[in-house]
């Protein structure tokens, strides 16, 4: 049978030990989500342009951030060679991804991917211009960066590298 002159004692002790954990582990988790803009331009040699416009966002989850979701809401324009609008498509997509790291390496794969409410996007074109990896199972690997000892980038060699800026 347990002394309870000696559970009062230990409860307290992983109460408080759990508390300062969340404490210290609060401002982590916090800033291990990332906001990114996003802008690319691809030039034809006739003069149009279709020109990529929006906001990654990526939401970490779990005690490690081996696992998580990534948010892009943005546009896709296309315009004719006097820079005209001729076409618009709004792009929302969000996919869940599993991670893992080794050295500055990270190992994408893609758990589940979805268009979000007011998407009007051709999947075709979002894979080649904004996601790379669009299908369950497809695997990415990235290279990790820290710029001037104060940015995170993260990207495939396919599109831009993304850089988190602070919240």
């Amino acid at each position: 049978m347990i002394n309870r002159r000696v559970l009062l004692p230990l409860g307290v002790f992983l109460a408080c030990f759990v508390l300062i954990f969340r404490w210290q582990m609060g401002d982590s988790i916090k800033a291990a989500t990332c906001r990114s803009n996003f802008e690319l331009f691809e030039i034809a040699p006739q003069g149009s342009v279709v020109a990529v416009a929006g906001e990654y966002a990526i939401f970490p989850e779990g005690m490690f951030h081996l696992k998580g979701r990534t948010t892009y809401a943005g546009t896709i324009e296309f315009r004719n060679a006097a820079g005209l609008v001729t076409k618009q498509m709004p792009v929302s997509r969000e996919m869940e991804w599993k991670l893992s790291i080794r050295d500055n390496k990270l190992h994408w794969v893609l758990v589940s991917a979805s268009k979000r409410l007011g998407d009007h996007s051709d999947d075709a074109l979002v894979k080649q211009l904004i996601f790379p990896i669009s299908e369950p199972g497809e695997v990415n690997n990235s290279t990790l960066f820290l710029l001037e000892d104060k940015v995170m980038a993260a990207g495939p060699e396919s599109v831009p590298r993304m850089l988190c800026r602070e919240q």
